[in-house]
């Protein structure tokens, strides 16, 4: 049985974790899939099993409320998630205040007037795209070209000077 941190779990991922049970319960008890999904209770596997059915019309269900969740200004998210992907890629932390900015500057230029940056839009912009904030750490950010040059050369005049040290 998983031993960490409690976490939520999606009624998807509870549909899946049943599914997959189901179809590997004559190799995999319930405890080992527990262990897999890193699912607190092995319990909990065996509810999900049980109610499959109607985790799965809740699954539809919720699939189409985010269906129904849409933007006025699609064009304009479209580019602004673009921006946001290519400005985390570079390893820079974006804030809210400045995805606002660029929203509205994006919006001047596309002539949108009714166009508003308030707490509605901003959530749900969120949950459209998916988009985490979490802090960036040094293992998610992309070598940068100029930073994996300067260390192949270094690496070229390490072993230079190795080779040169071997042969005295």
């Amino acid at each position: 049985m998983y031993k960490g941190k409690r976490k939520y779990i999606e009624i998807w991922q509870k549909v899946e974790i049943a599914e997959f049970y189901i179809q590997h319960q004559n190799e995999m008890s319930m405890r080992d899939v527990a262990a897999k999904f890193h699912v607190n209770s092995f319990s909990s596997i065996s509810e999900w099993v049980n109610k499959l059915d109607e985790l799965k019309k809740s699954v539809k269900s919720d699939k189409k409320l985010k269906l129904e969740s849409f933007t006025q200004f699609p064009e304009l998210e479209k580019e602004l998630v673009h921006w946001f992907t290519a400005i985390r890629e570079q390893g820079i932390q974006v804030l809210r205040s400045t995805i606002e900015e660029k929203a509205k500057s994006l919006a001047a230029e596309m002539g949108l007037a009714r166009f508003g940056c308030g707490d509605k839009w901003w959530q749900g912009f969120r949950t459209r795209n998916n988009l985490s904030f979490r802090k960036i750490n040094a293992s998610s950010i992309k070598p940068i070209e100029k930073e994996a040059e300067l260390v192949r050369q270094y690496l070229d005049d390490f072993s230079v000077i190795a080779s040169s040290i071997r042969s005295i």
